[in-house]
């Protein structure tokens, strides 16, 4: 392995251009950066917030997912994010042209009624479209945590649709090389979801099956769990405690599965993430709401 260049402020999103140069995104500088053979570095465009995710369009332009921005902490040498900026600009996906630098904001949050968090990784299909996920914000003064997804959207800024919902912090993404089956990966959880989608007429996609991938949980277990929801429910919580062990060693992604909606989600996911079994329990039960300030999905969530 050769060092090409340093000095990079959180780089991301490495696209290889025809020139043999490398165009990337340094997330804690809001800027897009060109890193040539010899390893020199040219400022491309400076979009601000947090310009994560690229990928080069069917029109030839930068598409970047632009998650808003972050607060970081450096100490001996090392840059690591920490929650939400304290000048948060808004998850967004944006368009910019290689050539002169200008930066058009292709989405938004609120497009199409899209709530847009923190845009993250995309890629695009055969059909002048792409992928990206949201990986959402902590936001540590409002004490929660965004709920966030998947979403599809065409690159002439005709549409915008969330496929997948919810999703727990999905990072990276990519297709198949036949272009029918979606990978997305969730950081906290550890896990791989696969998605499989046909199209229907000039819209979005359509989802078909979906999967997570993970060693530690038999395929079985997820099968049975979407195919009949309220049984699996019932052995999870009142058999013996075998099966409560096992019920403990579920992901948040398979305890979503489980929830009746959005608001049950995050109450499970809370007493989850927590540790609390018979919280978890009382939550299924009655519905009662989280107590520690996880927001629901919304304009208002860690806004």
């Amino acid at each position: 392995m050769e060092l090409v260049t340093d000095g990079l402020r959180f780089p991301e999103g490495p696209v290889a251009m025809d020139d043999g140069s490398v165009v990337l995104v340094e997330i804690a500088e809001g800027r897009v950066t060109r890193v040539r053979p010899d390893g020199s570095k040219e400022t491309v465009a400076e979009p601000g917030g947090g310009p994560n995710g690229a990928a080069v369009g069917p029109d030839g332009k930068l598409y970047v997912c632009n998650n808003g921005g972050f607060e970081w902490n450096e100490s001996d040498g090392m840059l690591a994010p920490h929650g939400i900026a304290s000048d948060y600009s808004g998850g967004r996906i944006e368009r910019i042209d290689l050539e002169t630098g200008a930066i058009e904001t292709l989405y938004k949050s609120g497009d199409f009624d899209c709530v847009l968090r923190g845009p993250n990784d995309i890629v695009f299909d055969a059909h002048d479209g792409f992928w990206f996920t949201d990986h959402g914000k902590v936001d540590y003064a409002k004490r929660c945590h965004d709920i966030v997804g998947i979403f599809y959207a065409k690159a002439d800024g005709s549409h915008l649709e969330e496929v997948i919902f919810p999703s727990n912090n999905p990072n990276g993404v990519g297709l198949s090389p036949d272009g029918k089956t979606l990978y997305a990966a969730e950081t906290y959880t550890c896990r791989l979801d696969e998605l499989q989608y046909h199209r229907t007429g000039q819209g979005g996609p359509r989802r078909r099956t979906g999967r997570a991938r993970n060693p530690a949980l038999p395929p079985r277990r997820v099968q049975i769990l979407r195919q009949s929801r309220r049984r699996w429910r019932r052995q999870c919580l009142h058999r013996d405690d075998r099966r409560m062990r096992h019920f403990r060693r579920l992901s948040r992604w398979v305890v979503g599965r489980i929830c009746r909606d959005r608001r049950h989600l995050y109450d499970q996911c809370l007493f989850w993430r927590a540790g609390h079994a018979d919280g978890l329990a009382d939550a299924l039960g009655n519905g009662s709401a989280g107590q520690d300030g996880m927001a629901a999905p919304g304009p208002e969530a860690g806004a």
